[in-house]
């Protein structure tokens, strides 16, 4: 009875756990079967803006300037080398971006409007033989692009597409050896050059936007 009473314990602790028994190891196998995992996420992009200033040459002290924060869909697709390490591309939804003066600029009110999105390719570390929970970290690389910009305070506005380094922490719990929930926060550290004209004066700046991505949705393996 006792040796019943024991078996019967540790079963139910491990299922509590979520450690592999019965079938949760066979999906896991299966799992390991899986090269490709395709994620879809609904993503919070919160900017972390600041700017500096000049005007036909001068700087402006005390001159900033906000980008707007977004919700937008984002994508990927990942092929895992191992159990453990797996490359990642991503991308999202173009989203939209008012930028407006700050500090002494203030005044301005809106700048410019602009839509955006980003590529990012990462190298993912998958903390396995968790049960159905599946933490990772990830660090790469990708390139932003602005594009359908229009000027508000400032005509002729342009934004330059610039390069990002990208750090990425989530965690994914699997309902069963295919499908999973995924949530997770990026961080990417991207800034863009604004150039203008400001009346007959030429404007241009330097900003910093550094937005932090947060992201929930789905993940499937195949």
């Amino acid at each position: 009875m006792n040796s019943v009473t024991r078996c019967t314990g540790l079963i139910t602790a491990a299922l509590l756990l979520g450690i592999p028994t019965g079938s949760r190891a066979q999906e896991a196998a299966v799992q390991q079967d899986r090269k490709w995992q395709v994620d879809l996420d609904l993503a919070g992009v919160l900017m972390h803006s600041s700017a500096t200033v000049d005007v036909a040459g001068m700087r402006i002290p005390g001159a900033s300037a906000n980008v707007s924060n977004a919700v937008t869909g984002a994508f990927g697709l990942s092929y895992s080398l191992t159990p453990s390490i797996a490359i990642e591309l991503e991308a999202g939804i173009p989203a939209r971006a008012t930028i407006t003066g700050a500090g002494s600029i203030a005044p301005f009110g809106t700048i410019a409007t602009t839509r955006y999105g980003a590529g990012i390719l990462s190298v993912q570390y998958r903390f396995v033989g968790l049960g159905h929970f599946e933490p990772y970290a990830a660090i790469g690389v990708g390139y932003a692009i602005f594009f359908g910009t229009s000027g508000s305070a400032v005509s002729n506005v342009k934004l330059t597409n610039s390069w990002a380094a990208s750090f990425d922490g989530g965690i994914r719990y699997y309902l069963n050896s295919a499908w999973a929930l995924r949530f997770h926060v990026r961080q990417l550290l991207v800034g863009t050059r604004i150039s203008g004209q400001l009346g007959p004066a030429p404007l241009s700046a330097k900003a910093t936007l550094n937005p932090t991505i947060i992201g929930a949705g789905l993940s499937f393996r195949f």
